[in-house]
């Protein structure tokens, strides 16, 4: 039986993230007929919080979806500064590097992800191709991620981090990402140093998402409500959405409403901006089947990046929307591969963050309510890349094409 290993700090029974993705993942290769097993840590994302008794474990194990979870001890900081993360990751290459149990006894293939570094760092410090074909899968660059938005600053440093980025990266048999243009980045940077083979893998709807899409849409959409937008997510730094609030709340705006569902490092300051403004309502992380709803009884999804950002990450909050056919708002530097994916295929607005181009987009909606119907109908066109079928059939590819390759045969 082929055997393969998952590591990512995120996993279920945490949802965003990624971490939905990466339990779907192992549940698609567990039923492909693989034998799974996950590293991972205990539940904390995307409040940075650990649940009860497991803040005095050390070590447990699990059994989800007939995969066996091995969970390890990590740091988790109440407030996730570019300090503390650092320690934090660095804690969880510490767990993994003293726990025998991680390194496979027999060929495995091993898929991991950044944007925490331990994951890829481990792979290289314990060499694990040599039990057979590595996948990394490239969520954020770290490094352009923390020089662009200001969590680490001095470019000394900076470079720093990009060395050992690279480092850690090539650790891989074949180094993927999800948009394009980190694919492009990723190349330019590491392409004479290291000859990894890069892909474009992009992010998908996790089965059980899909499945709430389909129940609740059998019967037909329902009418969406007016003036509604609506955040899902996490919310930090990148995000931005605190600056957002701030601009929403005032009363140019009309009766617009903003619904604001997630959990994270800047949810408190959020709350309090919130507080000022009758029109803004901010919950915690909803269930799947409250998520779709949402989803589909909203007039527009809104995705704020902080400006600034680059193309070092990519919303895949994206996503859902376009499988609900839900029209997008983004708010952010218009230069962005969101952006310009926005624009490109007629599935929203992008606007910068000011009253006046909220304003002026909120009205000509108002105003033009058959563009957000033609918004809905791209969106729903745009969706079928993004299935979990033809996602994770590719990565099944990748590994099995590894595999049948000479070089990677121990």
């Amino acid at each position: 039986m082929r055997r393969l290993k998952i590591i990512s700090n995120l996993f279920a029974p945490d949802q965003l993230g990624g971490a939905s993705l990466y339990t779907d993942l192992a549940a698609y290769f567990q039923q492909a007929g693989w034998d799974v097993q996950v590293i991972t840590t205990f539940s904390y994302y995307p409040a940075w919080k650990l649940i009860g008794a497991d803040k005095r474990k050390l070590k447990r194990v699990d059994l989800i979806n007939d995969c066996e979870v091995t969970r390890l001890k990590m740091y988790v900081p109440s407030n996730p500064s570019g300090l503390n993360r650092m320690l934090s990751d660095l804690s969880f290459l510490f767990s993994l590097l003293c726990d025998s149990a991680v390194r496979p006894g027999k060929r495995h293939a091993v898929i991991t992800a950044c944007p925490m570094l331990s994951q890829s760092c481990f792979a290289k410090l314990a060499d694990l191709k040599r039990y057979g074909p590595v996948v990394l899968i490239v969520q954020d660059i770290a490094s352009g991620a923390a020089g662009s938005l200001g969590i680490l600053k001095g470019s000394g440093f900076l470079r720093i981090l990009e060395w050992i980025e690279e480092w850690c990266l090539s650790a891989c048999d074949v180094l993927s990402s999800i948009a394009p243009r980190m694919v492009q980045i990723l190349q330019s940077r590491m392409g004479n140093r290291y000859r990894v083979p890069y892909v474009y893998t992009p992010n998908w709807v996790h089965k059980a998402l899909a499945d709430e899409i389909l129940i609740q849409t059998r019967g037909g959409c329902v009418p969406r409500n007016k003036r509604h937008l609506f955040y899902s997510g996490n919310l930090g730094v990148k995000q931005s959405l605190h600056e957002f609030v701030e601009v929403f709340a005032d009363d140019q705006l009309g009766d617009w409403q903003l619904e604001i569902r997630g959990s994270g490092a800047m949810r408190k300051r959020v709350l309090k901006l919130s507080e000022v403004c009758e029109r803004i309502a901010v919950g915690l992380p909803q269930s799947e089947a409250k998520y779709v709803t949402s989803l589909l009884r909203c007039s527009a999804c809104l995705i704020t990046q902080k400006s600034g950002g680059g193309d070092s990450f990519f919303a895949s909050k994206i996503l859902p929307a376009l499988a609900t056919g839900t029209p997008i708002l983004v708010v952010g530097d218009d230069r962005t591969q969101l952006a310009c994916m926005v624009r490109d295929f007629s599935i929203g607005e992008v606007v910068a963050l000011s009253l006046t181009a909220i304003s002026d987009v909120l009205k000509k909606w108002e105003e033009n309510p058959s563009l957000l119907e033609n918004y809905s109908s791209n969106a729903l066109r745009l969706s079928r890349e993004y299935t979990r079928e033809n996602v994770l059939s590719n990565y099944e590819r990748i590994l099995e094409s590894i595999y049948q390759d000479e070089r990677s045969i121990v």
